[in-house]
């Protein structure tokens, strides 16, 4: 029963959340729309501008709640396969070729293999393409690593880049749906759901995600998964 209300109370909060983050996109809508309305005889360049804002806002709604649908049924998962966990990161880190080269950063790899876990591949996928492409949106020179060993009875994938120092207020709060470090200092990128899905998904297979501050600026983030041998809370 208490884990019941425990679900259900932070369905609340994700569902406030999200009615805020909401209300951004829609207000601009609006906005926008009334002055297209207000204006009697508007440009073609006005057009073109009130199109784009709608647009933006349009596509920043639907960001929101495909992350929202996405952190509903990371808790709820099926365990389809049971795959090295190697070969998922090798796959995400493929998917996000393109973000490194265009932020201008250096990646480096250090993947072992022979750790199996039985996960739901998709899920599990696009946990590491999340915390990969968070570690990207990085400083300008700046460097992404991963690495992945087994421990025990573990195995774990440890992200670590570089970045502004963070205070223990903003650590604290990493990993929140919707919370986004250096919002309100310009123009941050992302809907502050990549962190909070991440985790979901290693809950839901049995595992964690530790976020801790990088010495010298930056974050690491660490997953720490059964090996299939070990999984007892998936009913093996």
């Amino acid at each position: 029963m208490m884990d019941r209300l425990e679900r259900a109370f932070t369905a609340q909060q994700h569902f406030a959340a999200a009615s805020h983050e909401l209300r951004t996109p829609l207000t601009l809508i609006s906005t926008e729309l009334d002055v297209g309305l207000d204006t009697p005889d508007p440009s073609r360049e006005e057009l073109d501008a009130m199109a784009e804002s709608i647009h933006y806002a349009v596509g920043r709604s639907a960001q929101i709640i495909d992350g929202l649908l996405l952190l509903a049924r990371s808790g709820i998962i099926e365990p389809t396969a049971t795959t090295d966990l190697a070969e998922l990161i090798d796959g995400a880190l493929d998917a996000s070729l393109g973000t490194s080269e265009e932020h201008g950063l250096t990646v480096r790899a250090s993947v072992t293999g022979g750790a199996a876990v039985r996960c739901d591949p998709v899920l599990m996928e696009r946990m590491l393409r999340n915390l990969i492409d968070n570690a990207l949106h990085n400083e300008p020179g700046g460097w992404m690593e991963i690495d992945s060993s087994a421990r025990g009875n573990e195995v774990i994938a440890r992200i670590t880049n570089t970045g502004p120092m963070l205070d223990e207020t903003t650590m604290a709060r990493l990993g929140e749906p919707f919370y986004r470090a250096g919002a309100g200092q310009g123009d941050v990128p992302g809907t502050g759901l990549g962190l909070a899905i991440a985790r979901s998904i290693a809950e839901a297979h049995g595992g964690r995600l530790d976020i801790a501050g990088r010495p010298g600026g930056g974050v690491i983030v660490e997953v720490v998964l059964p090996t299939i041998e070990h999984d007892r809370s998936l009913g093996t």
